[in-house]
């Protein structure tokens, strides 16, 4: 599984360092629990540097590619998965981002095979995340 966020330039240099170091994360909030795989080597699980996009305003777009369909998953894993990984992320922001700015935020897993609807894509719809760190002075 690749994780990869593509994100707008408008973005700060410390959220992107902390989003490309999240591994630990992923693994203990979204692919231990809801994918069933506690332990993966870095081929099998890997975060992939951002990618930049050219945007009037700051989003980051999250995709967990590479998820394979297996006897032990559900529909509804796939699911509580996306909406833990968008939970991880939209954490992230709202720590690293000086509040007010914001960042639209939009999380999607693609899997190998369709599931039950004939989607190879779980998403959720786009949220705006406000930051809420304070400036020191």
């Amino acid at each position: 599984m690749k994780l990869k966020a593509v994100i707008g330039r408008h973005m700060e240099q410390e959220l992107q360092d902390e989003i490309e170091v999240m591994r630990g994360e992923v693994m203990a909030r979204v692919i231990g629990p809801h994918l069933h795989r506690p332990n993966f080597g870095p081929a099998e699980f890997y975060i992939q540097r951002c990618d930049f996009a050219h945007s009037e305003k700051a989003f980051c777009e999250v995709r967990l590619t590479g998820v394979s369909m297996t006897r032990d998953r559900s529909d509804k894993d796939f699911d509580d998965a996306c909406e833990a990984l968008e939970a991880l992320y939209r954490e992230k922001i709202e720590e690293t981002l000086f509040h007010p700015k914001q960042v639209q935020l939009m999380v999607s897993l693609m899997l190998d095979q369709p599931r039950r609807d004939g989607s190879c894509l779980v998403e959720r719809p786009p949220i705006w995340v406000e930051g809420k760190r304070v400036p020191t002075k």
